[in-house]
């Protein structure tokens, strides 16, 4: 089976780069960053967690939605919802496409008897 996307990742993976950013944000001395406490209690603003929302972008070659820490409040919130999405929307091939067109050119629509 071929991924949908070319960049579609793991939640593991998701969940592990936002933990990484989240710990480098915070600091040395800071606690360690658990991916089931809300990002307010790390003190992530609407400023921050745009800034995240772009970085994660990047990283993940897809667009990510500014409010993404709001609608999805955790780490792991986050990464599950990266990935289910990254799956569940698939980009057909331009062959694929063409097939269909193809196919449904060459078919007359049936007539409803009643």
């Amino acid at each position: 089976m071929r991924p949908t996307r070319a960049d579609a990742r793991a939640a593991g993976d998701i969940e592990a780069w936002l933990l990484q950013r989240l710990q480098a944000r915070l600091g040395a001395g800071a606690e360690l960053v658990d991916r089931h406490l809300p990002f307010s209690y790390y003190g992530l603003d609407s400023i921050d967690a745009v800034e995240l929302a772009a970085e994660l972008e990047d990283w993940l070659g897809q667009p990510v939605a500014a409010t993404l820490t709001f609608d999805y409040p955790t780490v792991s919130a986050v990464a599950i919802y990266l990935a289910a999405e990254a799956v569940s929307a698939p980009t057909p091939d331009a062959a694929d496409v063409a097939a269909l067109l193809s196919e449904l050119d060459g078919q007359q629509p049936d007539r409803l008897s009643l």
